[in-house]
Parts: C-alpha cells; sequence; structure tokens
C-alpha cells in the first residue's frame, strides 16, 4: 500500500492545537461531529517485532476490517519516518481508513513529550526523537501537562478516553469502542481502560505482545514468560464480569472483524 510522500500533504489541511490535559478545543469537537456515522473507535497498540510484510498485511487487515465505515477512528498521532520513508505503523490506520470511506474523519492526539521543533524543510517534530505528526489525520491535539513539563508517552491517554466518553454523553455518538493490535503496557492500560468502561474492546489474534498476552490471560493460560503484562492488568482482567465486552478477532481472519463492528453497530451494512 502506497502511502506517498510522507513530508508532503497536498491537496487536504490538517490542523493542530497544543492542549491542557483534558482541554478540547471546539473545533475538534466541531470537526467530530462531521461524521456521517455517530460511532468512534479507538485503535490502539504499536508494532514492536513486526517485519515490512506484517506491517502491509495490518494495513490491509484494517482495510478490510473497517471498510463501510464512516464514523469517527482515532488513534496516536505520531508517525514513524526512516530515511525519508514512512515505516507503517498502527497510527497510520485512521488516515487509511478516512480516505477509503467517504463520511469517516479521522483524528488524533499525542503527548508532548518534549519541545516542538522545525527540522530540514519546516518539518514539525516532537521530543528529543524528532518524532513527526501524522498529516494523514484532518487533526489532532499535542497534550501536555504544563508549559515546562514533558509528558510520558501516556500523557495524552486520559484527555482521549474523557473525550470519547463525552462525544457518547453529550455529543450524540452512539457507540464508543477499541480494537488493538500489538501493542506494550500502554496499550494494555487502554484496553483495560475500554473493558471497563464496557465498550466492544476487540483484541487482534496473532497480533502480538500485549494484546495476545490479554487474549492468553483471559483464556486462563500461562503468561510468565511475557513481558508486557503488568500485575494491574492482571487484576484487572480479574476483576472483570462474566459477560464483559472483551471480542477476539484472528489477524487472519479481516471478515470477522468486519462481522463484529456490523453485530455491535460501528458499520452499517
Amino acid at each position: 500500500m502506497d502511502l506517498g510522500n510522507p513530508f508532503q500533504v497536498t491537496g487536504k489541511r490538517c490542523d493542530f492545537s497544543v492542549v491542557n490535559q483534558g482541554e478540547i478545543p471546539r473545533w475538534y469537537t466541531l470537526v467530530a461531529s462531521t461524521v456521517v456515522e455517530k460511532v468512534v473507535m479507538r485503535i490502539a497498540g504499536g508494532c514492536k517485532g513486526m517485519n515490512a510484510q506484517d506491517k502491509n498485511d495490518m494495513l490491509n487487515f484494517f482495510s478490510f476490517g473497517l471498510s463501510g465505515f464512516k464514523g469517527l477512528i482515532t488513534s496516536g498521532a505520531t508517525r514513524e519516518v526512516r530515511e525519508g520513508i514512512i515505516d507503517p505503523m498502527v497510527t497510520e490506520v485512521p488516515g487509511v481508513i478516512a480516505s477509503a470511506n467517504s463520511g469517516c474523519i479521522a483524528l488524533g492526539t499525542v503527548p508532548r513529550t518534549g519541545l516542538l521543533g522545525l527540522v530540514d524543510q519546516s518539518r514539525m517534530v516532537i521530543g528529543e526523537y524528532n518524532t513527526p505528526p501524522n498529516p494523514n489525520m484532518t487533526g489532532f491535539l499535542v497534550v501536555e501537562e504544563g508549559i515546562d513539563v514533558s509528558s510520558d508517552w501516556d500523557g495524552d491517554l486520559s484527555t482521549y478516553f474523557a473525550f470519547m466518553k463525552d462525544l457518547v454523553l453529550y455529543g450524540g455518538f452512539l457507540k464508543a469502542g477499541l480494537i488493538a493490535w500489538n501493542g506494550g503496557a500502554i496499550t494494555g492500560d487502554e484496553i483495560i481502560k475500554s473493558l471497563q468502561l464496557s465498550w466492544p474492546t476487540i483484541l487482534i489474534e496473532g497480533s502480538g505482545r500485549i494484546t495476545d498476552e490479554i487474549i492468553s490471560y483471559s483464556r486462563g493460560e500461562n503468561v510468565v514468560t511475557f513481558t508486557d503484562l503488568q500485575e494491574r492488568h492482571k487484576m484487572a482482567v480479574d476483576k472483570l464480569p462474566e459477560d464483559n465486552s472483551l471480542i477476539i478477532v484472528s489477524r487472519d481472519k479481516p471478515n470477522n472483524l468486519r462481522e463484529k463492528l456490523i453485530e455491535n453497530s460501528f458499520i452499517r451494512e
């Protein structure tokens, strides 16, 4: 899947604001309200341990599984670029889905892990690793804890979960949910938070790391050798009711993802 030149956004605009935790600018909410279907889905996770083919398969998996999605799709708003070439990550999924489905809007958030800077020909980057934001979204928020405070990589978590909850409580949205692919401890926190809110929470089996670890632990399987699963995740899973909203879909069956999204009213046939 050709994502084009990572340093150019031709024919579209990507807006952003720097905000304090918990603050949502009016423009961001208004953009979200323009979706055709009032549903919001968070794509969580990472791509550690995946090769180039795995990543291409991931994009194709989501492209097929989310075909027909006309709601709000959101994720982290960073992009991985190596030697001028986009290295596809989970954060590329919202832009891919929004571009392929009329009526779908992609928004994101990113914690301010360091200073905002300009490099090369005025490309904006965030933090000491020169992490670029993803311009394939309609807009994103840079979430900070204070003017002189750099956040950890989970510094935006409470803000985007509060935003999603408010869309359902006050914004006329019918559903909120989460899909997890791979990922580390922060992704585990997202999975648990979504389950605690009783949102449909879809874990992609075979995607790796903590997504697979939580699937295995939820089945009572031995996960002693895994590295990302934390005691807080185990305790949270142990406390989930039997009728919790955990949904497991194989990475080899994108049609099952689409079926589950239709079944849970995120996609209309």
